[in-house]
């Protein structure tokens, strides 16, 4: 079987939408091309691997009346045992004790009951279906069922407006429409009064906007002037509730500006949800000034091909002038010691210099290779605080190290929790419990 596809046949799924975290019903079920001999496991993972990251929450197999209730339903009484994995996975496993297994072509059915759903909107999110035979890898089913997640009901506007300004300077104002979860709301369709409101409190009125479903969540306001200098806030107005923007300092006159972006993230190309096009197009969404992706260096997670790809995607976004990219990937050697540390390019033609290969193997041999490239390549540690995994300082070059990464998702690595960090690093998905 280790040499054959396993596809998944006659597949159906009903519901096929949810909202995002509501409470989850459905059945699924799909025949298999393959025997499913004594021993082996039919494992259904809902989160886990290199590209299924999620919260959904939770499974269990013991109780039809509790949350997140999964059942296994076969023609016949075969002979299995469920075995739930919650953590970074969330699975079922299933082992197969029946003498002579189950013959392909079974209808294999699941019922799910009350799941609590993902909170992150995903298109044809896939519950994927692994075959173990013993030891050996689990295989993936190739045409697994898929899910649409979909945004909740809408519950707040980002307002995204410049942070420094010159006056009668004409400023772009983005307005995202968004759930709870900051997912956006797609079809939402309304109108939306903006303001501007200085230090002092006084508000003017500036213009109303119409938002349609074909505006996808997202409107670019064009042509918001600030006449005077000072501190001001932009704010919408929907069904009397008010969303305020982050702080415009206008300026009389403007030598330096303050940009956001974001600089390290994956893509499907190694370790992350999106594909690479929808990746760049979530942080020109975010109203980010600048961004790029930073996948993993080792050959069997990103291709030459890859790379040349992500390089050519940096190189379309700087010509459309939506987002300004770099660049860049990240340098891996956390199970050694050595830390993992993106790296960034000015241009495309500097080398990437892979972890798994001998001479860029430590940080030492890292920073001798990179010397030539001072003032072309940036490197910037993370994991400062974490272990394993943390970043070794035993090496380090101030000509190279000008940032330090010391915060994400994963919490605050600016100091140790003895040290009296309320937020420090851990191991554990984004999302929201319950």
């Amino acid at each position: 079987m280790s040499n054959s596809k396993i596809i998944a046949k006659n597949v159906n799924i009903h519901p096929k939408k949810f909202k995002v975290r509501t409470k989850a019903s459905f059945t699924f079920c799909f025949t298999l091309n393959v025997d499913l001999p004594k021993y082996s496991e039919l494992i259904i993972q809902f989160r886990g691997g290199r590209n299924n990251k999620n919260d959904w929450y939770f499974l269990q197999a013991e109780d039809p009346q509790k949350y997140g209730f999964i059942a296994l339903n076969l023609v016949q009484n075969y002979q299995i045992i469920p075995i739930i994995t919650t953590g970074k996975q969330l699975t079922a496993r299933y082992l197969i004790l029946e003498t002579n297994g189950i013959p392909k072509d079974q209808k294999i059915e699941f019922t799910v009951k009350n799941a609590l759903v993902q909170s992150i909107a995903e298109k044809e999110k896939k519950i994927k279906i692994l075959i173990q035979i013993g030891r050996s890898k689990p295989i993936p089913v190739q045409d697994p069922p898929t899910l649409n997640i979909i945004s909740g009901n809408m519950q707040n506007i980002s307002v995204v407006a410049p942070s420094i300004i010159r006056e009668n300077e004409d400023a772009s104002i983005l307005l995202r429409i968004e759930d709870k979860f900051h997912n956006l709301v797609k079809n939402f369709d309304g109108k939306i009064e903006l303001w501007k409101k200085n230090l002092d409190g006084n508000r003017e009125k500036l213009k109303d906007i119409n938002i349609i479903k074909s505006d996808g969540g997202i409107k670019h306001i064009d042509e918001v002037f600030f006449k005077k200098k000072g501190i001001y806030q932009i704010e919408a107005k929907f069904k009397d509730k008010i969303y305020g923007s982050n702080l415009v300092d206008c300026k009389k006159e403007v030598y330096k500006r303050l940009y956001w972006g974001f600089i390290h993230g994956h893509t499907q190309k190694s370790d992350g949800m999106l594909s690479l096009n929808e990746y760049f197009q979530n942080l020109v969404d975010a109203g980010l000034d600048f961004g790029t992706n930073t996948e993993h260096d080792r050959i069997w997670e990103t291709s030459n091909e890859d790379f040349k790809e992500i390089k050519e995607k940096v190189e379309e976004l700087n010509q459309e002038g939506k987002l300004v990219s770099l660049f860049g990937y990240e340098w891996g050697k956390w199970y050694t010691g050595y830390g993992d540390i993106c790296i960034y390019h000015k241009d495309g033609s500097i080398p990437i210099f892979r972890s798994e290969i001998n001479k860029f193997n430590s940080i030492k041999k890292l920073i001798k290779k990179s010397k030539k490239y001072v003032g072309e390549l940036l490197m910037v540690g993370h994991h400062s605080a974490l272990r394993p995994g943390f970043r070794d300082w035993n090496y380090f070059n101030k000509d190279l190290e000008k940032l330090v990464e010391i915060y994400s998702c994963w919490g605050n690595q600016e100091y140790s929790y003895f040290s009296g960090n309320p937020l420090p690093p851990r191991y554990k998905f984004f999302g929201y419990g319950e």
